[in-house]
């Protein structure tokens, strides 16, 4: 496990300095060494629900460690919720450990994506502006015929499942 930044105070320009300090390090990252964002602040007080969902989503995507600054015992039910989720902890233990890239940025928006070894792909969209609403809308079609995520038979169409 390796940690490439400052250490996370509990607020949303940590989340979003720290997460992007893991671009471009996907090449590095394997089963044997992970690329650790520093511990989650999830549960502390500082975010709000969406910048918590935010910050739990971009760690599932990078392949983080799981490890929580916030005291257990006081948890709400939402936090708790959140990070028992199981198909999110699936995600995050896939076997073939690959750490997701961030494949599309515009305005207050972010698209990273992560392949799992069952040949499924998750993806993430973030509105940074933790104020206002965000309207995107997100083409797959962009990446299709690149070779770098999906495969060649992409346009006979694709199941999207909300986790």
């Amino acid at each position: 496990m390796f940690k490439s930044w400052f250490d996370r105070i509990d607020t949303w320009q940590s989340v979003m300095d720290n997460s992007h300090n893991a671009i471009r390090l996907e090449w590095f990252h394997d089963c044997c060494a992970f690329h650790f964002p520093d511990m989650l602040t999830v549960g502390m007080g500082g975010l709000t629900q969406g910048e918590s969902r935010v910050e739990f989503f971009l760690w599932t995507v990078l392949a983080s460690p799981i490890i929580l600054s916030a005291d257990i015992r006081k948890l709400d039910a939402f936090v708790v919720d959140l990070v028992t989720n199981d198909e999110l902890l699936a995600v995050i233990a896939d076997k073939d450990c690959a750490q997701g890239s961030l494949v599309k940025a515009w305005d207050a928006t972010e698209v990273w994506i992560r392949s799992l070894s069952d040949g499924t792909f998750v993806v993430v969209l973030i509105n940074k502006d933790s104020v206002n609403k965000q309207q995107a809308q997100v083409d797959f079609t962009d990446w299709w015929g690149t070779g770098d995520f999906f495969p060649a038979d992409f346009q006979k169409g694709m199941r999207v499942r909300d986790l």
